[in-house]
């Protein structure tokens, strides 16, 4: 009832290396983030923090952490009625720089592992996948959507598809690579399943 989601996830800051990971506990409907300092040899330095707390009646999640502009960025995704990727700065301290950003309803989670992040200079690249079309109408298409934003929450661009939406296709789990001056994106393609009994996804690289 009260476990590690999988979501598990590590950033360096200077010299200091911290372990975030989410926590849901059923019986309250409630989901943390949680941090705590890292030791060089892996132990942890201190009690962890919580550094963010909701009430969820569906699924919770953290998704991606970087550090960035002295301190972290993080993306969690909230499900109730949608899939829904949440995006926070937190200062060196792990306190909020700014509001929770709610990036909006998205497909998320199961199938596009919430949303993954990249700094890049003075902005943060935000990787999702978006959803079009429904189960009922077996017209479902996935797709990526890329995002830039700043330390203080302010989207500075998009979100742009990384391509039109195609009716029965599905673009999920993008992965931003840092490549130089350049940014790499790798997802998985392949057909979208409506109906499973031992289906195999036909997915690639």
């Amino acid at each position: 009832a009260h476990g590690l989601l999988g979501g598990l996830q590590s950033a360096r800051l200077d010299s200091d290396s911290r372990l975030f990971w989410d926590e849901y506990n059923n019986y309250v409907k409630q989901g943390l983030v949680r941090a705590a300092a890292l030791a060089d040899d892996g132990a942890l330095v201190n009690q962890p923090t919580t550094v963010a707390e909701v009430t969820t009646y569906g699924s919770f999640g953290l998704s991606a952490v970087v550090a960035f502009a002295g301190g972290y960025v993080m993306a969690y995704t909230q499900s109730d009625d949608t899939d829904t990727i949440r995006y926070v700065a937190l200062d060196a301290a792990l306190a909020p720089r700014h509001p929770v950003v709610d990036v909006g309803a998205v497909g998320a989670g199961w199938w596009g592992r919430g949303g993954q992040l990249l700094a890049r200079g003075s902005e943060v690249l935000l990787a999702q996948v978006a959803v079009t079309g429904s189960h009922e109408n077996s017209d479902i298409a996935r797709f990526v959507v890329l995002s830039r934003y700043d330390a203080t929450g302010l989207r500075l661009g998009g979100p742009t598809p990384l391509a039109a939406p195609v009716e029965d296709k599905e673009l999920i789990s993008p992965l931003l690579v840092s490549m130089g001056e350049d940014v790499g994106l790798l997802w998985s393609a392949g057909r979208v399943i409506y109906l499973c009994a031992g289906c195999r996804p036909d997915n690639a690289l």
